[in-house]
């Protein structure tokens, strides 16, 4: 183990609790300083596919002489292959950590990526569903709303063929209170279904299966999935903008190249930090 036991505290009222920030940070530190060299070569390759759309995008001495209908299809099917490789390489580095996790020792590339291809599919698919569930809840309450309450388009206009100005401000107001609501239904339910792909690697649950189970998982302590996951994301905006910005004194190319740099090595972190949130949700809620 490269990791403290996950002994999460017990509440004030029993209930135990997840593990705190600073010993998420502090373990996943020392996974990733055990296992840089291992996790960054995983990394790496999941970057390839970017890099090369970029320079080719960048380097117009290589597309000059090329005919725009060709340079489009060349960076259409890059961007493709910058998607699955993406998902991919994510795959690799969630099993890599979860090897590290229950052997102490770290994948390599190859297999790392070999795992994780049996699950490329169900892992997409979860994405879908997902992707689909969270655009129903924003999408239905503001298509309600507006077949109901616009004053040119829905019911309401049927019933009044020309409501004043303080029902047309209250319809309105109306359609975008339901479109908010679903916003943020939309977003709790995102961080509910955050621990699918977990699943998928550790219990082998797919689909509808596994985005239950992430509920069922995050259920009772949204707010501390919210706050770790939250702060993780600051810790890495602040530290990518200070750099960043001081390559950027240099050029933009510099600061750019710097983002894509910190990209790189930050990936590994966060995918263990990450996934030692989801061991620790595990171990409050070990019938799941």
């Amino acid at each position: 183990m490269d990791q403290a036991p996950l002994q999460n505290s017990p509440a004030a009222v029993g209930r135990p609790m997840l593990l705190g920030v600073d010993t998420l940070l502090n373990n996943s530190w020392q996974t990733y300083q055990k296992h840089f060299v291992s996790l960054l070569k995983i990394t790496i390759v999941m970057f390839i596919p970017a890099v090369l759309i970029a320079l080719w995008s960048g380097l117009g001495f290589l597309t000059k002489n090329i005919p725009p209908v060709v340079n489009i299809v060349v960076i259409v099917i890059l961007a493709l292959v910058t998607f699955v490789i993406s998902l991919w390489g994510s795959l690799a580095l969630l099993r890599s950590a979860q090897r590290i996790t229950q052997t102490g020792v770290a994948l390599s590339v190859a297999q790392a990526y070999g795992e994780a291809r049996s699950l490329l599919l169900p892992y997409l698919w979860i994405g879908i569903e997902m992707a689909v569930i969270i655009l129903l809840y924003v999408a239905v309450p503001l298509v309600l709303g507006l077949l109901l309450l616009s004053p040119s388009i829905g019911i309401l206009g049927n019933i009044i063929p020309h409501p004043s100005t303080l029902v047309t401000l209250i319809a309105s107001a109306l359609i975008v209170a339901l479109t908010i609501a679903g916003l943020v239904v939309a977003f709790s339910k995102s961080i509910a279904f955050s621990q699918s792909y977990y699943l998928l690697l550790e219990k082998d649950l797919r689909g509808m299966a596994a985005l239950r189970a992430s509920q069922e998982l995050v259920t009772g302590y949204w707010w501390a999935v919210l706050g770790r996951l939250l702060l993780l994301g600051l810790i890495l905006m602040l530290i990518q903008g200070v750099i960043t910005g001081v390559f950027g004194l240099f050029g933009d190319i510099w600061s750019a190249a710097a983002g894509v740099i910190f990209n790189i090595i930050a990936a590994p972190f966060s995918i263990v930090y990450s996934y030692g949130l989801f061991r620790s949700l595990r171990a409050v809620k070990p019938q799941l």
